[in-house]
């Protein structure tokens, strides 16, 4: 299971610069809402995770953790 934004805000100076990336290895977009159906990140957001800093990086899990109980994937 992924870290939430709240571990990883828990955890940050031990973490340093490294934040884990939220992949789960189920990479599949979903066409209706744009997302990863594994990780719930945009195409944008699964691009640019190894250039951004931990600011950023923070930023994608708490749109994440909005995500998940916003957005229900269709079989």
């Amino acid at each position: 299971m992924s870290p939430t934004a709240d571990d990883i805000k828990n955890h940050r100076q031990r973490l340093d610069s490294e934040i884990p990336s939220p992949c789960v290895g189920i990479c599949q977009m979903d066409e209706a809402s744009g997302l990863c159906t594994g990780c719930y990140r945009t195409a944008a957001e699964i691009k640019n995770w190894r250039p951004s800093d931990t600011g950023a990086r923070l930023a994608v899990y708490e749109k994440i953790q909005a995500r998940r109980t916003q957005v229900e994937f269709k079989p």
